[in-house]
């Protein structure tokens, strides 16, 4: 058992600290690049740019909670569905789905986001922020006496508890270099106006304004809608957390 519990700290004491570390490093060093002249954009005459280029290497956190964490949960509900139930597993399909386009957003972005097409790029955002949302609940969800006491015993639960809270950390920054990267390479308007995706909106939104949120809303409601083909319903989302049991958003008596 001692032995179980030492791996905590590979596992999740060092990459958590060093997750939280990086993050904070990174904002003191975005306050500084945003105090610099902005009309500087080409990354060849801009230090800062070439060192944040630089940045792109893989951490063993950001393998940890962005690469295998994802996997392993999914993997984590199935195996052990009869005997720990967070989930509705009626209803997974659709938290899967959404769990893989986030995860898909962060690797496509981190890797490709100077390679792929307008569309695709202004598509990008809107699946880190549903990740960071479905994190964010995971997280809550899993304040429960199961993990809490079990994280306490066996690393496994300690992680399943704590691994969602780097993966917000990881989206953030992801979404703060996704935006850098389109200040710095892209005629904002005309790149937006260029892409069919909003051109059917009439409008050329930024990444920061409420239409481009209205359109995230709106992609979230039609790949729920093109799911219910598949057995899911509209509240899918939500059952998934209701319907488990013994989370603290297990609640059996609710009527939706």
């Amino acid at each position: 058992m001692g032995g179980l519990i030492l791996l905590a700290i590979p596992l999740i004491v060092i990459p958590f600290v060093l997750t939280i570390v990086r993050f904070v490093n990174f904002f003191r060093n975005t306050e500084v690049v945003e105090s610099t002249d902005e009309s500087l954009l080409d990354a060849e005459e801009v230090p800062h740019l070439k060192a944040r280029q630089k940045e792109k290497k893989f951490t063993y956190p950001e393998i940890l909670f962005m690469g295998i964490s994802p996997i392993l949960g999914i993997i984590f509900v199935f195996v052990f569905k009869d005997d720990i139930k967070p989930f509705d597993i009626n209803h997974t399909l659709s938290l899967g789905v959404f769990v893989v386009l986030a995860y898909a957003a962060y690797w496509v972005s981190k890797i490709a986001k100077q390679r792929v097409n307008n569309t695709v790029f202004l598509l990008l955002p809107m699946g880190m922020m549903i990740g960071i949302l479905i994190y964010l609940a995971i997280f809550i969800h899993f304040i429960s006496p199961i993990t809490l006491m079990g994280g306490a015993l066996l690393p496994v639960f300690g992680f399943a508890l704590y691994a969602p809270l780097p993966a917000i950390l990881f989206n953030i920054k992801e979404l703060v270099r996704h935006k850098q990267f389109y200040r710095q390479k892209f005629a904002i308007e005309d790149a937006y106006r260029s892409t069919l995706f909003f051109q059917t909106l009439g409008t050329s939104p930024s990444i920061n304004n409420a239409t481009y949120y209205i359109a995230t809303l709106l992609v979230i409601a039609a790949i729920q809608g093109l799911l219910v083909l598949v057995g899911q319903d509209m509240l899918s989302m939500m059952h998934v957390f209701t319907g488990g049991e013994g989370f603290l958003f297990s609640e059996n008596d609710w009527n939706f």
